[in-house]
């Protein structure tokens, strides 16, 4: 099973940490065995903090261009077309997800009944 992290203070220290996690070459890889190719996962309270969070990970490509994050974050919201949009930037690779807990307990739509409407 994967490590919690727990008591990081704002969304600049989330996404700084979230990007040392997914450099080879950072020593905070290590010790909590983050070697996993599954994306990291980021759950906050609020899709604002979410929001945030997002900003400042892609913000922080410009300290380490060579760590481009690649697909932008998986934003898993309360808004069902969001969940998509979601599930298909994971397909895609996107090395960071992003959810509300409340997020996590609703259905993931279905993408043909999705692209029916």
């Amino acid at each position: 099973m994967a490590g919690r992290i727990l008591g990081v203070p704002n969304s600049g220290a989330w996404a700084f940490l979230v990007r040392a996690l997914l450099d080879p070459a950072d020593p905070l890889r290590k010790p909590i065995g983050s070697d996993s190719p599954a994306p990291i996962v980021v759950v906050r309270e609020k899709e604002e903090d979410l929001e945030d969070v997002r900003d400042a990970f892609l913000a922080l490509s410009v300290l380490r261009p060579e760590l481009r994050p690649g697909p932008a974050p998986a934003f898993f919201g309360e808004e069902e077309s969001v969940r998509l949009s979601a599930v298909e930037r994971l397909h895609a690779g996107a090395p960071l997800a992003l959810a509300t807990q409340a997020a996590l307990g609703l259905p993931c739509p279905d993408a043909a009944e999705h692209a029916a409407r």
